[in-house]
Parts: structure tokens; sequence; C-alpha cells
């Protein structure tokens, strides 16, 4: 199963999450850093915190940032009858994921590309080098 990581921003501050947990999809981890915020909300308040300041970013295995869950959902949730669920944000967070890993298998491709251009310009160079010493 895949680990998530939940590194909690509070302003400029960042608390890396060290551990992070294993989830059988990105739906499920949202789903998770969604009601840690919803219990998160009561606590920062008590602290005389606001929670509207805050978010979790949830990152995969490598370090790569996959989605942000700003705390201010919460409260838009609450505040609207109909976006009660978070699951509605499924399908958005499915397509980012979806888009994310699109573009690290692009990236992987431009790296391979630029290597062998990097490879073929070498051994141009080089060519190159060995005509001029033959003139």
């Amino acid at each position: 199963m895949p680990r998530f990581f939940f590194h909690f921003r509070q302003l400029s501050d960042l608390t890396i999450d060290d551990c992070g947990c294993e989830f059988s999809s990105a739906e499920d981890a949202y789903l998770s850093a969604f009601r840690a915020a919803q219990e998160m909300w009561h606590e920062l308040l008590i602290e005389r915190q606001d929670p509207r300041c805050c978010s979790f970013e949830v990152a995969d295995g490598e370090g790569n940032t996959l989605f942000v869950v700003p705390f201010t959902e919460v409260l838009d949730s609450c505040t609207r009858k109909s976006d009660r669920n978070p699951r509605r944000y499924a399908h958005l967070l499915h397509a980012a994921l979806s888009n994310h890993q699109h573009a690290q298998r692009l990236r992987g491709e431009v790296s391979a590309e630029l290597n062998i251009a990097r490879s073929i310009l070498a051994e141009s160079i080089g060519l190159l080098a060995q005509l001029s010493k033959l003139e």
C-alpha cells in the first residue's frame, strides 16, 4: 500500500511528517486529512490559534507534494449544506493525481531524450575534434 506523509503547515511554519500513513488510495488519504483537519480545528481554537492559517501538504514516498488540504475546507463544508461531504472533492483529487502522474511520466521521457541528445552531442564534438586533427 502506498505511504502518504501529512506535513502540517501553519502560516510559514512547516512540521514534517517523518512516519506517514498507508492508504489504499490518494482519495482515502485526502479523506483522512480532511477528518484530521476537522478534529484539529477545535483544538486550535482552544489554543487561541487561527485554524484558517493551517493546511496539510500531503506528499508521496518520494517527497512530491500530491495535494494540499487547507483547513478552510472544513469551514466551507460547514457553511454550505451541499458541501458537507468531502467526497465531492474526490473526483478533483483523482484528476489532479492523474495529471501529476502523467507529468512525472513525461518528465522522465524528456529526461531520457535529453540524455540521448547529450550523448550524441558529445560524440559529435569528439568526431569534430578528430576531423580537425586530420586537417
